[in-house]
């Protein structure tokens, strides 16, 4: 191999960085690998103890094509046909990860509490106990994703929920809601990192943004679909009490959602069928200026280092503190706060529906608004924000307020 390649293959031409398909397991791994250049530099060959080094799984299709030029017109026919396979599907994955567990909202709307026989705080119990599964696993979920293939995690856990929202009708106590509540926090815990990881995984860090928000939309989508769906199903006869008819239409559609994933969405390019033998070279190559990786098993102490000394770390983990608490109370406790404000049920459920147009649409205009101004993420976090915090303030002001009628507490 060409002194050159190597070069390429290890460092960045100006700052000498790795790139994606060194991947070095610690600091030693970075002298070993200068060292091999020194190597080829004298010998022009790699060894195959060498490309031990090289640990990423895509270096093995991107050999021999790394001096070779990528042009706009292959990037852009590429990226299309990304697209139009990963955006669907993760748009529906993302959404059924949300409304799976925002269910128990329609459902109380229509006597779950009373056909399980809840009591007191028992409801608010079976709301927490979600995230205690969730929290419990994350690190588990984590070590998955980096570990095996995400596409098929993402698939497997999609099935999970199937069953687990099949497991709902069997339910007739405290204690049942409990378990299944419990293990649906569990098998929900890899989907986020693993969404994000898929599509670190395709896509280049200025097209990331975008797709991150397409696919995060799906949460508003989807719920107002399936609000509409509840609130079919709330007029609906049958044998099977009204919110058992919700975690059954859930449960088939996660079901199918989960197996449509396991056969049409590769882990890596090399594993992309509707890609041709070229398609999948760019593919790999498309990505190859982000120096993250395509993938690799090997755990990187030293990332784990980096990670702790940024104070960036720290930030953005109260950032998701801070908005989660809201988030996580509102999920499931949203249709009892609409009530409250002397809506009947079945309104409840269809006024509902604006709450998440805002959310999905803010979610494209914040994706629209990153393809003209580059490097404003910081914007993105702020804004959406202190729109809620007025939101909240408003409710929370106006709450023993003469005059103030449902419809502007509801706005």
């Amino acid at each position: 191999m060409p002194v050159e390649e190597v070069n390429d293959q290890f460092f960045s031409k100006d700052s000498k960085t790795f790139t994606e398909n060194s991947v070095p397991q610690s600091i030693d791994d970075v002298e070993k690998a200068k060292g091999l250049v020194n190597v080829v530099s004298t010998s022009g060959t790699v060894t195959h103890d060498d490309e031990a080094l090289i640990r990423d799984k895509a270096y093995a299709l991107l050999k021999g094509h790394i001096d070779e030029e990528l042009s706009e017109t292959e990037n852009r026919r590429v990226l299309r046909k990304l697209d139009w396979r990963f955006l669907p599907m993760l748009t529906l994955v993302y959404g059924m990860n949300y409304v799976d567990k925002a269910s128990l909202s329609w459902a109380v709307m229509m006597n779950l509490k009373k056909d399980t026989h809840l009591v007191g705080n028992e409801y608010s119990w079976v709301s927490a106990i979600f995230y205690f599964g969730y929290l419990g696993a994350e690190y588990p979920a984590n070590w998955l994703v980096h570990r095996y293939d995400v596409s098929k995690i993402i698939a497997f856990v999609c099935i999970s929920w199937g069953i687990l929202m099949l497991g709902h009708l069997g339910l007739k106590s405290y204690a049942g809601l409990c378990v299944v509540r419990f293990l649906l926090g569990i098998s929900e815990a890899p989907v986020s990192a693993a969404c994000i990881t898929y599509i670190g995984n395709w896509y280049t860090k200025d097209e990331q943004p975008f797709r991150f928000l397409c696919f995060a939309s799906g949460q508003g989508g989807l719920y107002i679909l399936f609000s509409l769906v509840a609130y079919g199903v709330a007029h609906a006869g049958g044998s099977l009490l009204h919110w058992k008819y919700i975690y059954l239409i859930l449960a088939f559609v996660s079901l199918i959602l989960g197996t449509l994933f396991y056969f049409m969405m590769p882990a890596l390019p090399q594993n992309a069928k509707f890609l041709t033998p070229e398609e999948r070279v760019i593919a790999a190559k498309r990505v190859a200026g982000n120096m993250t990786g395509i993938k690799t098993i090997q755990w990187q102490n030293y990332q784990v280092w980096h990670a702790i000394k940024d104070p960036k770390t720290y930030l953005l983990c109260l950032y998701m503190l801070f908005s989660m608490i809201p988030n996580g109370g509102l999920t499931n406790f949203n249709t009892l706060v609409l009530k409250s404000f002397d809506f009947d049920s079945y309104t409840t459920l269809l006024v509902n529906i604006p709450w998440s147009v805002f959310s999905a649409g803010q979610m494209w205009v914040w994706a629209a608004t990153g393809l003209y101004f580059k490097n404003q993420r910081v914007a993105g976090l702020i804004i959406p924000m202190v729109i809620a915090i007025i939101g909240m303030a408003i409710v929370y002001g106006t709450e023993n307020s003469e005059g103030v009628n449902k419809w502007e507490l509801l706005f």
